[in-house]
């Protein structure tokens, strides 16, 4: 960010134990939606492009409303990724 009026810019990313994973860059507000279309490719496509599968890894994030939304969670256990508690 930059003080007095500069700009910023809202992105998601993700990492694993073998290097850094995708940056999706994020224009106007993240809902449970648009959440779950950034970890149905971005996500998904990182797995795949470090050859790893869902039962490779636990996914963590923090409580925010939109990370713990029944859609959230749902779309979780349909791609059998298991969530950190």
């Amino acid at each position: 960010t930059v003080k007095f009026g500069g700009d910023s810019v809202f992105v998601w990313g993700c990492f694993t134990s073998s290097d850094v994973g995708f940056l999706c860059k994020i224009d106007g507000g993240l809902d449970v939606k648009l959440y779950r279309q950034i970890l149905s490719e971005d996500f998904m496509e990182t797995l795949r492009y470090y050859d790893l599968s869902v039962s490779d890894i636990i996914f963590q994030q923090d409580n925010d409303l939109k990370y713990t939304a029944l859609l959230t969670k749902q779309w979780f256990e349909n791609n059998n990724v298991e969530v950190l508690p």
